[in-house]
């Protein structure tokens, strides 16, 4: 008697999503009203979503709809804002390459 079934071996496969970081500006405040030429402390946090904070200088990075590129690192300051509104981002991406942001609005007249 002959058989048709044939064994295969069945192989699982697993993915795991790497999930963004949790991005945060500490300051300034959202809304915050600035005097042009004071000098704006950025200060942003963000962890892992195991809650490991994430370290790296490198893997901050702060923007301005407005005047662009304003620096890297965790916290970095800049006296240099041209006037009126300007959305600040602070995008960050971990160590496994993943990408979140944060955002505020800041004044500066």
């Amino acid at each position: 008697m002959t058989s048709d079934l044939q064994v295969r071996p069945q192989i699982d496969r697993v993915v795991i999503n790497n999930k963004k970081p949790i991005v945060t500006i500490i300051s300034p405040q959202d809304g915050a009203n600035i005097s042009k030429g004071d000098v704006v402390k950025l200060d942003g946090t963000a962890t892992t979503f195991d809650k490991e904070f994430i370290v790296n200088p490198d893997a901050y990075v702060w923007n301005s709809d407005k005047d662009g590129l304003l620096g890297t690192g965790a916290v970095i300051s800049t006296g240099s804002l041209s006037s009126g509104q300007h959305k600040i981002t602070l995008q960050v991406k971990d160590k496994d390459g993943a990408v979140n942001t944060a955002k505020i609005t800041i004044y500066i007249f």
